[in-house]
Order: C-alpha cells, then sequence, then structure tokens
C-alpha cells in the first residue's frame, strides 16, 4: 500500500536546494494512501 509523508519545515533556508528525502529532521507523520485518495474524491 502506498503511503505519503507530511512534514513541517519551519523555515527555508536560502540558497538551499532541498532534494534529499529526510522524513527524521521533519517528523513527518505518514499518511495511507487510502485516506488521500478518500480526500481527494470528495473534491
Amino acid at each position: 500500500m502506498a503511503k505519503h509523508e507530511f512534514g513541517i519545515i519551519d523555515y527555508f533556508e536560502e540558497n538551499k536546494w532541498y532534494s534529499n528525502y529526510e522524513p527524521e529532521k521533519y517528523n513527518c507523520i505518514s499518511v495511507s494512501d487510502d485516506l488521500i485518495e478518500e480526500l481527494i474524491t470528495r473534491t
């Protein structure tokens, strides 16, 4: 099952390229694709 991970970046550093996947750094949470699909179909 697919998952989506969401996190919050407190501030963006200037001249930094955010291309690396760092879920631990941003305290990401995983959300099941089933829940995301349900939200999409409601709109």
